[in-house]
């Protein structure tokens, strides 16, 4: 009569011993994640050996909005056109996911699906691809160098493209030119475009004339005779052309980015900025940051700033004053170095006020980002024509002005800033 209780026994045994070598999932891991399965299919037919990756979308409270991260997973869809991810965290802050689906035939256009999956369930999210088009051509250079590198776009002029981290999940626009000229662009969405671009880098961009079967400048060629529109599984065949601009030689502009006491910081952004240029690259640990673009001949402004807000921002020579710019002379493929500068601790500030017939009375709370210190210097204010000004003491200032006209009053508070603490110039209306 024993015998039942010990065969019960040695099953139980059994069982804690594949969840301890891992070969069974207790069922409260099994109920704290999820799983995601589907079809991707293409004209109502399964797509088989599909690339399907996993990213999670997460929260960013600097932008406000759900940002892409890293991809997660990545799985090939089987012969019935089949995925299947498993084991899925489901909370709340990371339970929202992007599945992007790639057809490695580029008949279909990439595509992506947002899902949010939830604990112990299985989620089935179906993808249907779009019939894609293709582009095909040949390119050949007015002055016989490899037309290797230069780029073909297809220039859509549209504001739904994906911005900031979701441009990994947008379809595909652009190819790259053949050493010996030709060029295959497949699995684009079929739809109208504005250009078909031929590019040697941004500064160097020729339009097709689709009527006289030539490059030309993108401003000069009329609308009608550039716009082009293809149609879900087409082929196009662009007339030959001949590239006739190209990108200006590299240019290196380099610099050393520090604190006011000399400390390199990493992280930094620096734009080299001008008419329709931009060009950015972020400082190393040592401080130092070296851009090597193909940046046209003309003056240009350098401006640093910190993603992370901690240091102020400034342009080059002008300290903290952003309407002070010292302008740079670029010529191609000339190196611009020693563009040096010290950046000072951003302030967090808060300010009250009071106010009544004829007065106002503004106090405000300064804290160092860097440090957390709390700095000194003035700080004036200006309503109505009056102004007055005030010490900081320990991070706090308040003052009053008298003698205004009426009870409400547009104020300028102006902070002078301290040799390591940047200045601002605010301006409010209390109510």
């Amino acid at each position: 009569m024993k015998t039942p209780v010990v065969r019960a026994a040695s099953a139980l045994l059994a069982t804690v011993a594949l969840v301890a070598a891992g070969m069974m999932a207790p069922a409260s891991a099994a109920g704290s994640t999820a799983r995601l399965t589907g079809v991707v299919s293409l004209d109502g037919r399964p797509v088989p050996f599909a690339k399907v990756q996993l990213f999670r979308l997460v929260y960013d409270e600097t932008t406000e909005e759900r940002e892409v991260s890293s991809r997660l997973k990545t799985d090939n869809t089987d012969r019935k056109g089949r995925y299947d991810f498993s084991g899925l965290s489901a909370t709340s802050s990371s339970g929202t996911y992007a599945v992007l689906v790639t057809d490695r035939s580029s008949a279909g256009v990439k595509t992506y699906r947002t899902v949010v999956v939830k604990k112990g369930r299985t989620l089935t999210k179906n993808v249907r691809l779009a019939a894609a088009a293709t582009v095909t051509g040949s390119v050949d250079t007015s002055d016989g160098r490899s037309p290797a590198g230069l780029t073909i776009n297809l220039d859509s002029n549209r504001d739904d493209l994906l911005p900031g981290s979701w441009d990994k999940l947008k379809p595909v626009f652009d190819t790259v030119v053949r050493a010996d000229g030709t060029f295959r662009l497949a699995g684009v969405p079929a739809t109208g475009y504005d250009a078909v671009q031929l590019m040697d880098g941004r500064h160097a961009v020729q339009c097709y004339d689709l009527v006289s079967s030539s490059l030309g400048s993108c401003e000069s060629i009329p609308f009608q005779q550039k716009k082009i529109t293809l149609r879900p599984g087409e082929t196009r065949v662009l007339p030959t052309v001949t590239k006739t601009t190209f990108a200006p030689p590299v240019t290196t502009v380099s610099g050393r980015v520090t604190d006011t006491s000399g400390r390199p910081l990493k992280g930094i952004e620096v734009s080299v900025l001008g008419d329709s240029v931009r060009e950015t690259v972020l400082t190393r640990s040592s401080g130092r940051y070296s851009l090597r673009r193909s940046i046209p001949a003309g003056q240009y402004t350098v401006r640093y700033d910190d993603p992370r807000r901690v240091w102020a921002s400034q342009y080059l020579g002008g300290d903290t004053d952003l309407t002070v710019r010292r302008q740079v002379v670029v010529t191609p493929g000339q190196p611009v170095a020693g563009l040096d500068t010290r950046l000072k601790s951003a302030t967090r500030n808060r300010v009250s006020f009071r106010s009544g017939k004829g007065f106002i009375e503004v106090t405000f709370s300064l804290v160092r980002r860097v440090s957390g210190g709390r700095p000194s210097g003035s700080m004036t204010i200006t309503s109505a024509g009056s102004s007055a000004t005030a010490r900081v003491k320990n991070g706090k200032v308040t003052v009053r002005l008298t003698g205004l006209p009426g009870s409400r009053h547009a104020v300028t508070a102006v902070y002078s800033g301290t040799p390591n603490t940047a200045g601002f110039t605010r301006g409010f209306s209390p109510k």
